[in-house]
């Protein structure tokens, strides 16, 4: 495991990559919560994003409902009428946030660590 200081340090540059995801504009800030016990998490469906070096792995979960106001909110970023917008389209959505989130991450870690790579979800 990593220390207390150091998840601490991965959780702010979480909440800033997804902060800078130009696919949450004029939403309400996100936070980051640690979930010791996955039985409190009221979402079900989730994306796995990975980012390692030689040195380390990272990986988390990017959890989302499929609700009513999830997909409007990702029809409206791709500019779609929301009785038009597929569940494909919805999943590309969710998993093109991860990704956008992901490189965000991967540009604050790169500092730190020359030899990063990162995950497609």
């Amino acid at each position: 495991m990593i220390s207390s200081a150091a998840q601490q340090s991965f959780q702010q540059m979480v909440e800033r990559a997804i902060q800078a995801s130009p696919l949450v504009q004029g939403a309400a800030p996100r936070t980051v919560e640690l979930l010791p016990d996955l039985a409190r998490l009221h979402s079900t469906q989730a994306v796995v994003l990975s980012v390692s070096s030689y040195v380390f792995r990272l990986t988390f979960m990017l959890h989302f409902s499929d609700d009513a106001a999830t997909r409007q909110h990702f029809a409206m970023l791709a500019r779609i009428a929301p009785q038009d917008f597929s569940t494909q389209a919805f999943m590309d959505g969710i998993r093109e946030c991860g990704n956008v989130c992901c490189g965000n991450l991967n540009r604050d870690l790169v500092r730190a660590f020359p030899h990063i790579g990162m995950s497609t979800p």
